[in-house]
């Protein structure tokens, strides 16, 4: 075991017995000589503040491809400083990323040389595929007939949603899965016609849920398991369930505002259990599931992976943001996956690669590649250019001692390589800076508003009974809304207009970018805290997100089940 002070925020972490192993273990072997991973400079939050800090999230830019100057909706905005091709034409013909190759310089640094052929090789427009009918999404594939949703597989139908999973009609969500006509939830799974629920399965025409299991018509309820028309965690009637129901979903926005306070007040006093958890094995973080021996967030089995977050089917993942599929062994890396093998600090890798080093952007089988950006298809490659098997290994052997000499062998890429302004991306969700506290970092920042500049007037939306009317209907669609927080504008759509109506839904009053921040700001932080059960008389301990001077009740799961009605 290490003890070391973070040289970015000086705090102190340590490097553990089972992290040293592991370097160890994955320290790559090139013409004969091992070279050991060291231990890490940078504590683990700042560690993850780099890797996050290279996925964009919610940000879409009208802008034109580099190549054929076609129209596009794209992650890249028109002011990115690199090249920006459509995704159909950087899987085409005319996409040659070895055109680019170049050269190792052993009088300059690595990432310094490896950021500028980034620059030169051209990126897709979008990481997408195989969706239908939805131009306005980015990270997900096979979806069909949606707006505005990201980090999803499989889902149709949908608007203004991040991480939907085999889901359809699902509206301003955080993470669904396999659920229907849904709205303003978090954390639900095979869930239908629910709406401002969290962190629940199995429920259905429901309302105001928090960690409920098999629910159906029940309204402003916690931890409450196969009932039916219960309101505030007691049973009540039929007649008096759809009154509630029914006041919420006509309400204004105002009155709605305050029955949704009331029944957060009631939720706020139930206990919490530690942690979101099911058939795990030595295992803590929060929201982890099937895994083994695993720690982080958003796991799904996984198996002595630690230090992560959002990734599935992978093991030996240590420091590793989002994906997995079927893959193992990557340190140090973001958006690994699909049976993806032995990927070291690298980032977007995926589709059956192997034996990946410090490079980008490269996949579809390419292995045993060191430094490299967009290749397909490639290996034994060095800055893009291929070499015999034999020279490859003796001059990574070489780029590596010159790494080592400047300090850059066993440190991601730096932030100022990012693909991305600081402020378009996940870290500033998780990591939120000023501009100049970014710009310190060493990262960049869009200044520049790409807020679309909508004809028509400022409009203030009526009672959703309203616009039954088409004439109603056609005046809102042409309309512009101003937030009422930001002040930004925002249009509401022809599909997102036949939601409300279906569901009895009114107008919302905010930009879609504040509604995802409300949503996002109702989830723990992905960090824990040691601490003891709050039930009386218990002292099970354990690692939890709540923080000790959270108000709630946080239970071990032994008192939270007996807890559960």
């Amino acid at each position: 075991m290490i003890n070391k002070t973070c040289i970015q925020c000086s705090a102190n972490f340590t490097v553990t017995d089972a992290d040293l192993e592991f370097y160890k273990k994955i320290s790559p072997t090139f013409d004969g000589k091992t070279f050991e991973i060291p231990a890490p400079t940078l504590c683990p939050d700042c560690r993850r503040q780099k890797r996050i800090a290279w996925r964009n999230v919610g940000k879409f830019y009208k802008r034109k491809s580099d190549l054929s100057g076609r129209e596009m909706i794209s992650c890249f905005a028109s002011n990115s400083k690199f090249r920006v091709w459509h995704l159909d034409e950087w899987m085409g013909g005319e996409m040659d990323p070895y055109q680019y190759g170049k050269d190792f310089d052993f009088s300059r640094s690595f990432f310094e040389q490896l950021f500028e052929l980034e620059k030169e090789v051209p990126l897709p427009h979008m990481n997408v595929a195989r969706n239908e009918n939805s131009e306005y999404i980015n990270n997900s594939s096979d979806c069909k007939d949606s707006y505005l949703i990201e980090n999803s597989t499989e889902s149709e139908n949908s608007l203004y949603s991040l991480g939907l999973f085999y889901s359809r009609d699902c509206v301003d969500c955080l993470k669904a899965f396999e659920s229907e006509n849904c709205y303003e939830c978090i954390n639900i799974e095979n869930c239908y016609g629910c709406y401002f629920c969290k962190d629940s399965v199995n429920c259905s025409e429901s309302l105001l849920l928090e960690d409920c299991n098999g629910c159906k018509n029940c309204y402003g309820c916690a931890n409450v398991s196969n009932k039916q028309y219960w309101v505030f965690n007691a049973e009540k009637t039929r007649e008096e369930f759809e009154k509630m129901k029914q006041e919420l979903l006509s309400a204004d926005i105002k009155k709605r505002v305050d029955l949704i306070a009331q029944a957060k007040s009631h939720l706020s006093k139930l206990p919490k259990k530690f942690a979101h958890e099911l058939s795990n094995e030595n295992s803590r973080g929060d929201y982890i599931y099937h895994s083994k021996n695993s720690q982080g967030f958003f796991l799904d089995n996984c198996e002595d992976t630690r230090d992560a977050t959002n990734l599935s089917y992978c093991k030996d993942f240590i420091n590793v943001d989002y994906w997995g599929d079927h893959s193992e062994i990557s340190y140090e890396s973001a958006e690994v996956g699909t049976k993806a093998n032995n990927v070291l600090f690298s980032r977007k890798c995926y589709g059956n690669v192997a034996n990946i080093f410090y490079s980008l952007d490269c996949c579809f089988g390419s292995h045993d590649l060191f430094g490299c950006c967009g290749l397909k298809h490639g290996e034994y490659s060095i800055f893009n250019k291929k070499y015999p098997k034999s020279k490859y290994e003796k001059l990574v052997s070489e780029i590596i001692e010159h790494m080592k000499k400047t300090g850059e062998w066993g440190e991601f890429f730096p932030l100022y390589m990012s693909q991305f302004a600081y402020n378009e991306t996940s870290a500033m969700d998780h990591f939120p800076l000023t501009k100049e506290e970014a710009v310190n970092l060493g990262s960049y920042w869009q200044d520049h508003s790409y807020d679309q500049n909508y004809d028509g007037t400022n409009y203030e939306p009526l009672d959703i009974s309203e616009y039954k009317s088409q004439e109603k209907a056609d005046e809102l669609l042409k309309s512009v809304l101003i937030c009422a927080k930001s002040g930004r504008p925002y249009k509401i759509q022809p599909q997102e207009l036949a939601y409300y109506l279906k569901n009895n839904l009114q107008i919302p009053r905010y930009h879609p970018d504040e509604r995802y921040r409300k949503r996002f700001e109702q989830v723990n932080p992905q960090k824990t805290w040691h601490r003891k059960c709050m039930k009386e008389g218990c002292q099970n301990e354990f690692e939890t997100t709540y923080a000790p001077d959270r108000p709630e009740k946080v239970y071990c799961e032994s008192c939270y089940q007996k807890s559960v009605l």
